[in-house]
């Protein structure tokens, strides 16, 4: 199908769409549909200059000075653009699919058959031969006035939610990246500028863990942590709301968060077992009765235990992070939020295994926005020192379901010789 974009019939072209140039959101959606060829009417030079120095934009585009002779220079059915619209990839998909010689409803896109694009001289003709009015399923929002611009850009921060947001997302940590990324969408920021910022947060949480003194020091710890969490979102809406994605940015977002989360974990385990358990007046315990006020730094076996707890949980999510990296690239997933082990995709385990739902509720709790939620909290309240029992049990689960997921996939890889 060919795809015309007649540019004298829009008004809004220069205006910016959640920090995009109007025209410019027209040849990166085109691009990521992978069109390969459109033709412009009436196209500003600028417009076509800006759209071939951009590295998102693969279209060749030719330009022409009215609608008849660029149908005149093609063959086949052709789909018409002569409104300002936003619209996403998948929309050239379904336009290929309509029937022809049709207007599709509030969005100026005209599809036109062979027959009837040889007697199209001007809009006039355009509109008697596409009289029938149709809808499509695809999101496509118009922009007539200044206020559907605002309109717009609010519709598509809210499409920025996925299904994968869990529960703390959907009710905290995505309603305050959205927010965020609402003010920020104008500027010049980046993806990658974010996940930056993101990963120094998380860093200078493991820092507070270990050079901050007293209560601050898991208060301003669990904050960095949280905030990092928070702002994890808004590289990736960036990402989406302006067509700056990139495997690198998904693979560094990726490796940022894992870097974090270990480095942060680990920390706040072993500090509370070799340094915070020793201070002669960690974790008061008032016993009914008693007139003496005990410490658990004055339990030897506790002392013992806790650094067993942390240094073996330590190791054993140090070994699931390795076995991890090693495995993804293998099954083909790009991003850790992507992982769906062997025994999920089995729907018949349900009930059968109970390794199934125990996997499948320990990735929502496990997920980086329960924890930083959980570290933030801990610290202000001062249960840190809770550290080294957390980090057995998620690190051992993290261990045993990421084994578990690599034996099979050698198994299936010994088979398959």
């Amino acid at each position: 199908m060919n795809i015309i974009i007649d540019f004298s019939k829009c008004s809004f072209l220069d205006k910016k769409v959640s920090g995009v140039p109007l025209f410019l959101r027209f040849f990166l959606a085109l691009s990521a549909d992978n069109t390969g060829k459109i033709i412009t009417v009436n196209a500003k030079q600028e417009y076509l200059k800006i759209a071939a120095g951009h590295k998102k934009v693969n279209l060749k585009i030719e330009n022409y000075t009215d609608i008849k002779m660029a149908l005149e220079k093609i063959k086949g059915p052709s789909a018409v653009f002569t409104k300002d619209i936003v619209f996403y990839p998948g929309l050239i998909k379904e336009l290929k699919q309509a029937q022809e010689n049709v207007l599709i409803s509030n969005t100026g896109i005209f599809i036109l058959s062979e027959n009837a694009r040889q007697s199209i001289n001007n809009h006039n003709d355009l509109e008697q031969k596409c009289s029938t009015v149709i809808d499509i399923k695809s999101v496509v929002y118009p922009i007539e006035t200044e206020k559907d611009i605002k309109t717009t850009e609010k519709k598509m921060l809210k499409g920025l939610r996925t299904p994968g947001d869990t529960l703390v997302s959907r009710l905290m940590n995505r309603r305050i990246s959205i927010w965020v990324t609402s003010k920020i969408m104008g500027t010049g920021i980046t993806p990658n500028m974010i996940t930056t910022f993101n990963f120094i947060l998380g860093i200078a949480g493991v820092l507070c863990l270990w050079f901050v003194p007293g209560y601050m020091k898991t208060v301003l710890a669990g904050t960095f942590i949280q905030l990092s969490s928070i702002l994890d979102g808004c590289d990736g809406e960036i990402a989406r709301l302006k067509y700056q994605g990139s495997k690198f940015g998904a693979k560094f977002d990726d490796f940022s968060d894992e870097i974090t989360n270990f480095l942060f974990y680990t920390s706040a385990a072993l500090y509370t077992a070799f340094f915070w358990i020793k201070l002669p007046t960690t974790y008061p315990i008032n016993l009914p009765g008693a007139q003496t006020v005990y410490c658990l730094s004055s339990y030897p076996w506790v002392v013992t235990l806790t650094k067993v707890f942390a240094i073996t949980g330590a190791i054993v999510f140090t070994l699931g992070q390795i076995i991890s990296i090693w495995l993804r690239p293998k099954l083909g997933i790009t991003n850790v939020k992507d992982q769906v082990f062997y025994f999920e995709k089995q729907s018949e385990n349900w009930g059968k295994n109970p390794l199934h739902w125990f996997v499948t509720l320990g990735k929502h709790l496990i997920r980086n926005d329960f924890l930083a939620l959980l570290a933030f909290v801990a610290g202000i309240f001062h249960y840190y020192w809770l550290g080294p029992y957390i980090i057995i049990m998620f690190g051992t689960a993290y261990f045993v379901t990421i084994f578990l997921e690599a034996i099979h996939y050698l198994k299936n890889r010994k088979k398959s010789m």
